[in-house]
């Protein structure tokens, strides 16, 4: 991702707006009411001096475009504030993210929400998922309207530049041709296109698939489909968790790489909703991803010595029978000791120069939207700091099951300068000088003077 850095503000600034990101400007023929039913549209977008952003069309020549509104709760009455769903009549990049028809401008009235994707995003990029979303902080103006901060993100779906794969035809019958180009999601929102799968013998409440791509599906894609959800269930919820079965139908590194992210980022919805698959034609195994609405993530509530499927009260998921196959555990711990540690705190700078580049539209955000947005920026980026350091050091005592015990620990004594920083297996600072396990740039040291 091209990292967004604040230019000179443009001269002609809308009433409302900072200035300093790109203002995308949408003029609709009619109110946007529905998120099933397009709008007709234009837009155009001022990049507002930003050297990173290229002017898209311009007040004579506008981008004809079809909108309507997107999400489930976010979409609901609780927000004033809307999401929208961006559909171009042809394929073009915006903002130097990858040329596409297809985008959503996410309003995320969800307090420090802006930062939940980027967070999953930037690790989906470092560790190599298939295909992670790109994003850019753009303000945004309606129909005349200043309606505040939002994030130009490019949608999940089957294509050239997105999720890579064989797009399966509708209503496809041949054998062979049904048993790839799949996108399919785990779903806890009621959907059209969907099948509900018993859960006799598992401790889930519901297990719900919504298929995206085919989108209308025969009598033999549903059925495969539905017998390769059953199979999945049937494998992972054995009483033999020495069995490999389950890895035919799911990708191994793909699941460890999914899990780890949504575990670091301490997203506790990661297997219960938006949770997409998707399988290529020619391929035996499910694939997970892409990685897509971490909405929980960073969040105050989850105490972050527990794992993300341990939440109270709330439907279990298939990741915690997931992970009490060794095989799966042992690949996570892999990745994390690979690079864990760094990969948080890079991803803890990314957030923090981000917060630089949105600050002063995120103030003019909090002027246009106040009830939404009951602290500060800064408060924000502190409670950011807090989540990140205990989710940290929580996956540092446990190394997710790795670190069991002390005869993992480097059982070394060294003497520590009181400049370096040193804390003990809750995440707290420690002085120097004290006795007992205490991690120190990533590891578990313990230290006898």
């Amino acid at each position: 991702m091209v990292l967004l850095s604040v230019r000179a503000v443009a001269t002609d600034v809308p009433e409302g707006a900072s200035g300093t990101l790109p203002v995308m400007y949408i003029s609709s023929e009619a109110p946007i009411t529905s998120k099933t039913e397009y709008v007709s549209a234009t837009m155009f977008v001022d990049p507002m001096g930003c050297e990173w952003a290229e002017a898209i069309g311009s007040v004579v020549e506008q981008v004809p475009l079809q909108i309507r509104g997107r999400g489930n709760w976010t979409w609901s009455d609780t927000f004033e504030k809307k999401p929208y769903k961006l559909k171009l009549l042809e394929g073009r990049t915006l903002l130097g993210m990858r040329k596409g028809k297809h985008w959503a401008l996410l309003a995320h009235a969800e307090g420090q929400s802006f930062f939940k994707n980027r967070a999953g995003f930037f690790l989906g990029r470092r560790w190599g998922m298939p295909f992670t979303p790109d994003e850019r902080a753009v303000e945004v103006v309606l129909n005349g309207d200043y309606i505040g901060l939002y994030l130009l993100t490019e949608t999940v779906r089957v294509g050239k530049r997105r999720v890579d794969i064989n797009e399966q035809r509708d209503y496809q019958t041949d054998p062979d041709s049904i048993t790839g180009g799949w996108l399919i999601e785990l779903d806890n929102a009621i959907d059209d296109h969907q099948m509900r799968l018993p859960v006799r013998g598992t401790n889930l409440q519901r297990f719900w698939v919504t298929w995206h791509t085919p989108e209308n599906l025969s009598a033999q894609q549903f059925n495969y489909l539905y017998s390769q959800m059953e199979m999945l269930l049937a494998r992972v919820f054995t009483t033999d968790k020495s069995s490999t079965e389950w890895e035919e139908l799911l990708d191994l590194p793909s699941l460890a790489r999914y899990f780890l992210i949504n575990e670091m980022v301490d997203h506790v919805e990661a297997f219960q909703g938006s949770c997409f698959l998707f399988k290529d034609l020619g391929d035996e195994r499910w694939q997970m991803g892409p990685l897509w609405d971490l909405g929980h993530a960073l969040n105050g509530w989850h105490p972050k010595y527990r794992y993300i499927y341990d939440v109270d009260g709330w439907s279990t998921d298939i990741s915690r029978e997931l992970m009490q196959f060794p095989r799966l555990r042992e690949e996570v711990l892999r990745l994390w000791q690979q690079d864990g540690f760094e990969a948080m705190m890079a991803m803890r700078d990314d957030l923090h120069r981000f917060a630089d580049t949105i600050s002063t539209a995120y103030a003019c955000n909090y002027q246009r939207w106040p009830a939404y947005y009951r602290s500060t920026l800064e408060k924000q980026m502190t409670d950011i700091d807090q989540q990140i350091r205990e989710k940290l050091y929580a996956m540092i005592r446990r190394s997710l099951q790795g670190f069991d015990g002390i005869d993992e620990v480097q059982a070394e004594t060294e003497r520590r300068n009181a400049s370096e920083r040193l804390y003990d297996l809750l995440g707290r600072p420690m002085k120097p000088g004290q006795k007992g396990i205490v991690v120190t740039k990533g590891r578990k040291v313990l230290m006898s003077r």
